[in-house]
């Protein structure tokens, strides 16, 4: 758009991964999904956005910040709620390995009976959680009983809201050149 030809300034924000309160909203839709008195028979995916393999240095903190965001979700729910740790998977959605379908059909040799993915991108729009749908049905035959839920729903949060409306407020304080 070239956006500086029209005399318009543009600054950036620091990314939403390190916000506690979306890792907040993370939980609460996930632990809502979980049938506490069957966490057994429960696994969870936790699919990252996925890159272009790059040796740019912005590429690679990308990556770290993506698979610390998810661990963070992981931790809480192997050590708050309760779920077996080989039974929650970090994984990713395009370009990266192991992708979300291999870790469907590993957590099927787990025997599991519930497995809810979720794509931790806030930006993730209901067509790519409609994309990831379509996959695991079309690629994985699965058994009789297996239910399989895609969280989605995060544009409409009130912490993603909140976050940004911070972020917004904190560049406003910033000296603008």
């Amino acid at each position: 758009m070239k956006l500086f030809n029209l005399n318009i300034q543009i600054k950036y924000s620091e990314p939403l991964w390190n916000s506690e309160k979306i890792v907040e909203s993370y939980k609460t839709k996930i632990r809502k999904q979980i049938d506490l008195d069957n966490l057994v028979d429960t696994g969870v995916i936790l699919i990252g956005e996925g890159l272009e393999s790059s040796e740019d240095l912005r590429i690679v903190n990308a990556i770290k910040q993506d698979l610390m965001f998810r661990k963070k979700i992981k931790n809480y729910l192997t050590k708050e709620v309760g779920l077996d740790d080989s039974k929650v998977r970090l994984c990713w959605y395009d370009n990266m390995e192991p992708d979300y379908l291999e870790e469907i059909k590993s957590l099927l040799e787990y025997g599991v009976g519930n497995i809810i993915c979720v794509y931790t991108n806030p930006g993730a729009t209901d067509i790519s959680n409609n994309v990831i749908a379509v996959n695991i049905k079309n690629r994985i035959e699965l058994p009789e009983k297996v239910k399989i839920k895609v969280i989605d729903g995060f544009v409409y949060d009130t912490n993603l809201i909140y976050e940004l409306k911070k972020k917004i407020e904190f560049i406003n304080l910033q000296k603008w050149d």
